[in-house]
């Protein structure tokens, strides 16, 4: 749901930044984005010889997954944790591999590289699993078009051909990796230390930071809808009609004022503006504000998490 989230948060601001430990490969329908400079790509700065021996390791991980099916990423991520306050990079790409801890320390690559090269292997899988999803879009839509066809003589369901409606939803999975998400800390504390917000679609990460279920916490809740656009270009064009039309100033100056507790309104006050952008019915997705917005945070950055409801 990375797609969905990345529009929702345009939807609210005027720009979105992506922190990544080395030069980041997005989507080509991502260029009108960047072009639009709503979108920006923040790195530290990377020798070529860096970026080599990176794009080195991915390949080796990707050879080692191709000759094992049966590997389960995800899972491995879940024990991607340092065993010892100098283990390597080397020494968790071995246990991603599959196999123990090397004996030996490899100098020239720190401890503190190894969130790095764990959150590029959470993006190259992200990309993979994006790409799937395209394919069973298409999917679909021949489905749908077949259905369509034979409908005097089958029966569908109406969940499977309604519009925007995949033939497949797969649950989006938990990337739980302590590592990556201490990497990706180091990199916003280096890169975009004033950035007001955060979002993720990781539970764990904002349970990570809160300490409580977002299932049970005293959160405010905004119930949004399904994403209805087909492509970037759909979005923008929305978009700036709904700027014309003096929508998208009150709401996000709504959004902001509840995400960083200053605001003596409410969801509802917010869902109410929403429903001025005629999108569909509220219900697919969630998005859980800080459940001690303001003073009360204890100083944490306001977090905000949006997750499916199925």
């Amino acid at each position: 749901m990375e797609e969905e989230a990345l529009g929702w948060s345009l939807l609210f601001s005027d720009r979105v930044i992506f922190l990544h430990p080395f030069p980041l490969d997005l989507p080509e329908s991502c260029r009108p984005l960047l072009d639009r400079k709503v979108l920006q790509v923040l790195t530290p700065s990377r020798t070529a010889e860096e970026i080599r021996e990176k794009d080195r390791r991915l390949r080796e991980f990707r050879a080692f997954v191709t000759q094992n099916p049966d590997f389960s990423f995800l899972e491995t991520l879940k024990q991607s944790v340092p065993a010892e306050p100098l283990e390597t990079r080397d020494e968790i790409l071995e246990q991603l591999r599959g196999g123990s801890p090397v004996s030996g320390r490899n100098e020239g690559f720190p401890r503190e590289d190894a969130g790095g090269i764990l959150l590029c292997l959470i993006h190259d899988w992200i990309s993979q699993q994006w790409e799937i999803d395209r394919s069973l879009d298409r999917f679909a839509s021949q489905e749908k078009a077949l259905a369509e066809i034979m409908e005097a003589g089958f029966e569908f369901s109406g969940d499977w051909t309604a519009p925007g409606t995949a033939f497949v939803a797969p649950a989006d999975p938990e990337l739980v990796c302590p590592p990556a998400l201490e990497a990706w800390r180091k990199l916003k504390e280096q890169l975009a230390p004033a950035a007001p917000f955060r979002l993720t679609t990781q539970q764990w990460v904002w349970k990570d930071q809160y300490h409580l279920d977002p299932e049970d916490a005293p959160s405010p809740a905004l119930s949004l809808p399904g994403w209805v656009f087909a492509s970037v270009e759909a979005f923008l064009g929305a978009s700036a009609s709904w700027t014309a039309a003096g929508l998208l100033q009150p709401i996000r100056r709504m959004f902001w004022e509840l995400a960083s507790g200053s605001s003596s309104g409410t969801v509802e006050d917010l869902q109410g503006a929403l429903k001025t952008l005629a999108l569909p019915e509220a219900g697919r997705y969630v998005l859980t504000f800080p459940p001690f917005p303001g003073p009360a945070s204890g100083g944490l950055e306001p977090l905000l998490l949006l997750r499916q409801t199925f």
